[in-house]
Parts: C-alpha cells; structure tokens; sequence
C-alpha cells in the first residue's frame, strides 16, 4: 500500500495528517482515505505530498518496484550545482 511508505517518512520528520494536509492543501480526510482504506492518489496529488515532505516519487514507489521484480530506473537528469553553473 502506498502509505505504507509515506508514513514512515512522517513519523520521521515528526508530521501529522493534518500538518501534511495544510502544506500540500489535500483534505484531510482524503489523507485519512490514503491511510486507512488504502485509497491511491491521484498523481498530482502524490507529487503535492512528495514535495511536502521532500522526498522522491520514486523513493515512495521503490516497493512497487520491488515487488514486481525491478529495479527503480536511472535517474535521467543529473543536476549540476549551482556554483558550477555560475564558474566563467
């Protein structure tokens, strides 16, 4: 289930339903739906709740993944810190 992953990652980072609900603007009876009846979201709204809790979607998929024998894909972006993008 997919909440399964997300909240280990509240309870890390100390966070609650309703504190996730105000930052991503979800119901918070919509997160409780995700929660307690295994409800999927939307993908807009999984991407609203990645952000929230600054983490990957593909970090919140890795046990789908997993479970259907592959590995998560490589990243397609490398990203260049900002400093070196400034260097004349």
């Amino acid at each position: 289930m997919w909440w399964d992953k997300v909240q280990p990652i509240m309870i890390r980072q100390n966070r609650s339903i309703y504190w996730l609900a105000k930052q991503t603007g979800i119901l918070d009876n919509t997160l409780y739906q995700y929660k307690n009846k295994g409800v999927e979201p939307s993908f807009r709204n999984a991407c609203r709740i990645a952000d929230a809790l600054q983490v990957s979607l593909l970090e919140l998929r890795e046990d789908e993944y997993q479970r259907n024998g592959r590995e998560l894909p490589p990243s397609t972006v490398e990203l260049i810190p900002y400093k070196e993008l400034n260097d004349d």
